[in-house]
């Protein structure tokens, strides 16, 4: 059995015109941020992540959460794994 060639190949012109062609952001990393602008949504995001962190076995990424509710809130995460009051951290 022969093997199968593609007899008329996409040349980089034609890619370009479908993909915007090939640059040096197509290889790198894109890195995002998001800011939390009060204690509040980073007590809440702290919360909900301690408590996703505790369902999928994340013990280090859950305690940095349960620090982050700690130091921002003053309730005690779900799940958390000592007792530090707000403010001690």
């Amino acid at each position: 059995m022969a093997p199968v060639i593609n007899r008329n190949p996409p040349r980089e012109s034609q890619a370009a015109r479908y993909t915007g062609g090939l640059w040096v952001g197509k290889f790198m990393k894109t890195c995002t941020y998001q800011k939390v602008l009060t204690d509040e949504a980073s007590t809440m995001i702290g919360s909900y992540c301690s408590r996703l962190c505790a369902l999928e076995g994340f013990a280090g990424h859950g305690e940095q959460a349960n620090i982050r509710v700690r130091r921002y809130g003053v309730q005690r995460p779900p799940g958390a794994t000592t007792t530090a009051r707000a403010g001690s951290a």
